[in-house]
């Protein structure tokens, strides 16, 4: 899973990567909804937001 965060602050573009490994198993659409949302909220917390922001995105192989 890639997680990629794109923000403008100040007038310049502030782009962060992050691959996270993840084993074959069930990804049915509830369970990488629940991932997502759990990675992209820790991510949150670690920057002092309170709520991921807009522009990041997640993109998970071989997943549209």
């Amino acid at each position: 899973m890639t997680v990629i965060t794109v923000n403008t602050t100040a007038g310049r573009l502030d782009v962060m990567v992050i691959d996270i490994a993840v084993m074959d198993g069930d990804w049915r659409q509830e369970v990488r909804t629940a991932v997502i949302e759990r990675v992209l909220a820790a991510m949150a917390k670690a920057c002092g937001l309170t709520t991921p922001a807009t522009t990041w995105w997640v993109k998970l192989p071989g997943h549209r």
